[in-house]
């Protein structure tokens, strides 16, 4: 792969998940205090969801970092592409369930969820020799 498209996928990854990193560890900074309050009783009820979204989504931070250094150096070793797979749906369920609460309406909103899909359904593609096991070019018996 060349030095440019390498240079294009960080860029596509620095732009995609920038606010949504963000939002995260914002996130997990107030999580313990929604926790508490949860726990209190003065918490709104939608709130009760925000440490499910943070693992979720830490979760889905981690397996798009991990596709994006396996794009970017092909002899990353990865141990399991089940593992990376079950990471991608993580995060996309966790971005889908934050717009679905969020009930975003403006084209900001609509940008913050639907960039890092975008991105990820992207990386989904580009290694999806790696991901889905590439049989094109194997010998059947």
């Amino acid at each position: 792969m060349k030095t440019l498209v390498k240079i294009g996928i960080l860029i596509e990854f620095t732009l995609g998940f920038a606010s949504v990193f963000f939002l995260w560890v914002f996130a997990l900074l107030i999580s313990p205090m929604s926790l508490v309050n949860t726990i209190e009783g003065s918490a709104p009820d939608h709130i009760i969801v925000l440490p499910l979204l943070v693992f979720l989504g830490g979760l889905g931070l981690w397996g798009v970092s991990q596709l994006t250094i396996k794009l970017v150096r092909p002899s990353f070793h990865l141990k399991n592409a089940r593992r990376i797979k079950f990471f991608l749906i993580a995060g996309l369920s966790a971005l889908s369930f934050f717009g679905y609460l969020v009930n975003i309406s403006s084209t900001k909103g609509i940008a913050i969820v639907l960039l890092p899909a975008i991105v990820t359904v992207h990386f989904c593609y580009l290694s999806r020799g790696y991901l889905w096991g590439n049989t094109v070019n194997k010998k059947v018996k």
